[in-house]
């Protein structure tokens, strides 16, 4: 498709001088250049023609052209407004026996884009690209090398900073007389120094680098990427690589392995897709490896369990977070193998603990209801039960709320209305419907009194639990219809 000239581009003006002498021309020449959408310029320049040595034909074309000295440019287009400060462009060519030669220079002190409340900044900025081509194939190469520094973006939402953004790489541009017709970049782009956060999740990345590839008019090419923390809560949790393919115009794939600092105990592979268009998105899923998770150990990653003293955990994770249309969502699940928790001052331990937990938010810590987890044994105290199924739910605080549990407890069954863990006073008050448990074994469990018996029970025991101590309270028990008891 040929490139044609933009809608309403001026020349308001334009001078020459012509200086001829023995087998050269030179042109002197100076031009302005205007156009609604930004600043008038003004560029001046020189061409100078050898002439062959019969003086009917041309040997050799120089041309100079530079931008004169501009305090700001400014660019508007519909709602984007850009600002380049000092700019400054120069272009020197060359043809000889058909071949094109030459040099474009770019620069400018700094430079910003503005749109409906974002801001893009940028200080120095250098753009240096050689030019190559030949007459007969109405082709030119351009060999690009930019450097861009102290890149700001903001966002009513988040902040991206770039210490340096280096592109390098080649521009082929087809040419049909003399105007461009079509071009196809090869271009690698090197991120360095880079952060980004989003202040009221407490999320930010920092120490980011990147190499990307950068093609057109076919999205193609491979790169890469690190980041040396991920930071929750100005803690950091993960640092990082991994891989970047472009999918489209705007579009990326990546995955990498992350882990905790300082651990290898802990990896996590995840995979994502960004893009931006409409607006900046981002989807990443994530999933460890099989670790062992206990108190102070992986805290920055995991939130601790204030309620629980100690805990030794054998799980498995994986989760989401998606950022789009100014929202950041997450989501995982927690996968408990096998494990223990245990409040020493409590006189409490729970063992064989087994189950999945679905979180619904991992910036604020909280399960979806109704989760099950099951447990081989819950000993408080004297009070000893097997075979628990439990359904929790993990509330932000963060606190844990027993919606219903079922055991199995001096030989019968047994189930609780919902209690929330830890209470004010760390004790636990709960009231037990049994079903069908065993005298003698309920005797045993009481303790405190000599009285022995046999039978089977139904009814309720309200008890709590406190400072270690279970202590029972107006009981209402009765035996099993139908079948008779000892006392």
């Amino acid at each position: 498709m040929m490139l044609k000239k933009p809608d309403k581009l001026v020349i308001p003006f334009a001078l020459a001088r012509i200086l001829t002498e023995d087998r050269q021309i030179t042109v002197l020449g100076e031009a302005g250049i205007s156009h609604p959408m930004f600043s008038d310029l003004t560029a001046a320049g020189r061409a100078r023609v050898a002439l062959n040595p019969s003086g009917s034909g041309v040997q050799e074309v120089h041309l100079t052209c530079e931008t004169q000295p501009l305090k700001q440019l400014v660019v508007q287009q519909k709602q984007i407004t850009v600002r380049v400060e000092q700019p400054l462009a120069a272009l020197s060519l060359q043809i000889k026996d058909q071949v094109i030669d030459g040099n474009l220079n770019v620069t400018f002190v700094q430079a910003g884009i503005q749109k409906q409340g974002q801001t893009v900044t940028s200080g120095r900025g250098a753009f240096q690209s050689g030019i190559h081509g030949t007459v007969n194939t109405q082709s030119l190469t351009f060999d690009l090398i930019s450097h861009l520094s102290r890149i700001d973006m903001h966002t009513p939402d988040s902040d991206l900073k770039i210490q340096r953004l280096d592109t390098a790489g080649k521009i082929f541009m087809a040419m049909t007389d003399g105007l461009p017709e079509s071009l196809r970049m090869d271009l690698t782009t090197e991120l360095v120094s880079g952060s980004v956060a989003v202040p009221d999740k407490k999320v930010a990345v920092q120490g980011i680098w990147a190499q990307i590839p950068v093609t057109y008019p076919h999205a193609s090419g491979a790169g890469q990427f690190s980041v040396e923390k991920l930071m929750i809560d100005n803690r950091a949790v993960l640092t990082g690589k991994g891989g970047i393919l472009r999918t489209g115009k705007k579009d990326i794939r990546f995955d990498g392995v992350f882990h905790v600092p300082d651990s290898d105990a802990v990896t996590i592979s995840l995979n994502g897709k960004a893009g931006l268009d409409p607006g900046f998105r981002i989807h990443v899923d994530a999933e460890t490896n099989r670790f062992r998770l206990s108190p102070y150990r992986f805290d920055t990653l995991f939130p601790r369990l204030p309620f629980l003293s100690e805990y030794d955990l054998d799980v498995q994770v994986s989760g989401s977070a998606e950022w789009q249309n100014h929202h950041l969502a997450t989501k995982a699940d927690l996968v408990i193998h096998e494990g223990s928790v245990s409040m020493p001052d409590q006189n409490l331990s729970v063992n064989g603990i087994q189950g999945r937990l679905a979180f619904k938010d991992l910036l604020a810590p909280a399960s979806f209801p109704g989760q099950v987890v099951t447990v081989a044994r819950v000993q408080a105290g004297d009070f000893t039960a097997t075979d628990a199924a439990v359904r929790v739910t993990l509330e932000p605080g963060p606190s844990l709320l027993l919606e219903n549990m079922r055991v199995n407890w001096a030989g019968g069954r047994v189930s609780t209305e919902s209690i929330r863990i830890p209470s004010p006073d760390r004790s636990v008050a709960l009231t037990l419907y049994c079903d069908r448990i065993q005298l003698d074994r309920l005797l045993a469990q009481m303790g405190g009194f000599d009285v022995q018996g046999n039978g089977s029970l139904n009814g309720r025991i309200p008890v709590v639990f406190r400072n270690g101590e279970l202590s029972f309270d107006n009981a209402f028990l009765f035996s099993t219809p139908g079948q008779g008891g000892v006392l």
